[in-house]
């Protein structure tokens, strides 16, 4: 009796790219509000959402997608290798925050007076960094495999990739 080889599953489905990074900014978004006071929640709660778009579709689409494609042409994609990828992902988008927050950390926002690995060893350790970007990579990575998988037609998955 021969098995017939698994098909590979297409590695990008565009319409999961396209949903996937919507749901961190809002989720920021929210707890941003509910932790604040303001006169116009609304108002502060869009804005926020789409200041975090902006930043959400332009690391998928420039970081993710090409590093999905890329290991995608070496390895079978499985759940955990994405989710690894967009965490991964998620800590490089990282580190141009904390350069750019190293670099406005001297004194009256001038020159720093520590280098920046010293600044970053110290920034690694902020809970928040690891929340919204590393996190936020991770989370963005699962909502990606989970809408992935519901349209990704069934006789073209590979099930043993996961």
């Amino acid at each position: 009796m021969t098995v017939p080889p698994p098909v590979a599953r297409p590695a990008i489905v565009w319409k999961a790219v396209a949903i996937a990074p919507l749901l961190m900014p809002i989720l920021v978004a929210g707890a941003f509000i509910a932790l604040t006071e303001s006169r116009n929640p609304l108002a502060g709660f869009f804005f926020i959402a789409i200041i975090g778009c902006i930043f959400s579709y332009g690391i998928t689409l420039l970081g993710f997608v090409p590093a999905l494609a890329l290991v995608s042409r070496f390895v079978a994609l499985s759940r955990r290798a994405v989710c690894v990828l967009g965490a991964l992902i998620g800590l490089a988008a990282a580190l141009p925050y904390m350069y750019i927050e190293w670099h406005a950390s001297g004194a009256n926002s001038g020159p720093p007076s520590a280098s920046f690995f010293s600044h970053l060893a110290r920034d690694i350790a902020d809970p928040l960094v690891w929340m919204v970007f590393p996190g936020g990579g991770l989370i963005t990575a699962m909502v990606y495999v989970l809408l992935a998988r519901r349209w990704t037609p069934s006789g073209t998955a590979n099930r043993k990739a996961d």
